[in-house]
Order: structure tokens, then sequence, then C-alpha cells
């Protein structure tokens, strides 16, 4: 309609594409925005089994069986040095009495056996502290691991979305956001038009909601939009969309003109 003369100018910018220069003319850039690519939040830590574990690395939950069983062997150490030189009959602390006493200290529960010379109290008292010290740790992160949700992305860039290759990557259908890739100097935005946008170009979603929707459809599917259209969109959205950093594109917009129009040098003035 703009290139026709039927109206003199647009009421929605327009991206600015040079590839459009021959049909239409921009006026000045009005709006700087920013191209995001979104996906659907990706399955959590707290759906899978184990993750009572996870708070922890696997490094540190060796560490936590070796210092107890360092206390164990200490416990069972101080008790057989001391069962040897004193004439009383003790507790007996054996190797299995001994592992009691630790993993309950370090589950903060009782035992009824106390040892009852000085170095296996102090074991004791170690144990203690330790135990203290691995159950407030875990508790802290334990809470804030359950209250945080935290996803781990399937890639953070379009070099990792190339790598991964279980995702579609869609943009909206017939809109300048293809010529962009298809005219990138960049080989990994050349790449990403060639492998993902040309072969579904007849398969594009239409605008912003209809892309979305796609989202919420599928669990491989990254959609490229304005970050401020998606944002308008995501209160009818029904599902949890996420934005992936790193991949984003910077992008301008203006009003277009037709080459024809009057009143074009006036509307181009600042």
């Amino acid at each position: 309609m703009v290139n026709s003369t039927q109206v003199d100018a647009s009421l929605e910018p327009f991206d600015i594409n040079g590839n459009l220069a021959n049909v239409i003319e921009f006026l000045p850039s009005i709006w700087t925005s920013e191209l995001a690519t979104y996906i659907k939040r990706p399955a959590t830590l707290q759906s899978k089994s184990g993750f009572l574990l996870a708070p922890f690395s696997n490094v540190l939950w060796v560490c936590i069986i070796g210092i107890l069983l360092i206390l164990v062997l200490m416990l069972r150490l101080t008790h057989y040095v001391n069962l040897n030189h004193r004439e009383e009959i003790p507790n007996n602390f054996n190797l299995h009495t001994c592992l009691l006493c630790v993993v309950s200290i370090f589950c903060q529960q009782g035992h009824e056996a106390t040892p009852l010379y000085v170095s296996s109290q102090l074991v004791f008292i170690t144990s203690l502290i330790v135990g203290l010290i691995i159950f407030a740790s875990y508790s802290a992160v334990i809470i804030s691991f359950l209250s945080v949700t935290k996803s781990d992305l399937p890639f953070t860039t379009f070099q990792g979305l190339l790598d991964d290759g279980t995702y579609q990557f869609q943009i909206i259908g017939k809109s300048t956001m293809s010529i962009l890739f298809q005219k990138s100097t960049d080989p990994v935005l050349s790449r990403v038009y060639l492998e993902l946008i040309r072969p579904q170009l007849e398969n594009l979603p239409i605008n912003t909601t209809h892309g979305a929707q796609r989202l919420c459809n599928s669990h491989n599917v990254a959609f490229m939009t304005h970050r401020v259209h998606l944002e308008g969109v995501l209160p009818s959205v029904m599902c949890d969309i996420i934005r992936v950093p790193k991949m984003t594109l910077p992008n301008q917009a203006s009003i277009i003109v037709s080459q024809r129009n009057q009143y074009y040098k006036f509307l181009k003035r600042k």
C-alpha cells in the first residue's frame, strides 16, 4: 500500500533493511530494539531422580565420605589404644559401633554409647562440629536449590545451536529477519540460515504469537523475535519461556514511505 501510494506512510515501524531500498524509503531510525532467541524452559534438576544429591558436587560427596571414614577409624583407634593401657572395661566400641556413632552424629542424631576416654571424646566433639557444618551447609544449599529454579540450557550461542543439532530455529516468516542471516558476513549466522532457516521458509510462524505457541507445543524449537513483541504476548502464553543469552542481534526500526511520496523530504527532516 505504501509503494502504490495508497497511503503516505506506515503507522507501525518496520525493520530497517537496505534490500528494500529499491521499493520504499525509510525515515530516520525511531526505535532501536533487540532480536532475542527464546526456548521453552527445559526440565530442571528438581524433576530428576537424585536431586537430593545435587546441592553438593560429586567431589564434595567423596570428601565427606572420606572424612566420615577417617573419623570412624580415629574413634576406633583411640578406643583400642586406651583399652590396652587402662584396667577398666569401657563400652565396647568395635568398628561397627564406631561407624554408627559417626553416622548418627552427621545426621544430628544421638547414640546410647558414650566414650569414657578424653581422646575418644575429642573425636566425638570433632565429629559433632564437622557434622554440624556439613548439615548447615547442605540445608542452606538445598533450600536455595529448591527455591530458585535452575535450568540447564542446551545451548547459549548460535554455534552451540548448530552443534546441538536437535533444535529447530524459527523466525517470523516473510520478515526481514531472514535477510539478516542470509546477508550476514558472520559465517556462523550464514550457517544458521542455510541449515536451519532456509529448509523451512514455508513453515515459519506468521507472527510472534504464533511463534510463542510453537514454543509451547514443542520442546526442541528456538524462536527469534523482537524482545518487546514477545514481552507483549507473554501474559497469554501457556508455558514457561526463557530467553537464551548471547543469542541476540541488534535491530533498528523506522516508519516507511513510498519513494514517490511528495512529503518524503519533509518527513525525513528530524
